[in-house]
């Protein structure tokens, strides 16, 4: 399994991605940029708290959302769900 740290990049890849696949619809960007703040914003938290198992389990959600992100469209996990 990753750490965080090593699934920061493809999660911003894929935080771009939807930010510009929403260009066109000003509120479902919106409601995007709003679930990625809040999951950077949880990520720090998590980081800061200095616990393994809580890094651990975090990281395995950011697999799941970002495994889900190579499936086909109708099984991608939504910036909500990983919020």
């Amino acid at each position: 399994m990753k750490n965080i740290n090593d699934l920061l990049s493809e999660l911003g890849r894929i935080f771009a991605y939807d930010l510009e696949r929403f260009r066109d619809l000003w509120l479902t960007q919106f409601d995007a940029f709003v679930d990625y703040t809040m999951v950077f914003e949880k990520l720090i938290y998590i980081v800061g708290m200095g616990n393994p198992e809580v890094e651990k389990k975090a990281a395995g959600i950011l697999e799941e959302f970002i495994t889900s992100r190579l499936k086909s469209y109708e099984e991608w996990k939504s910036s909500a769900w990983l919020a």
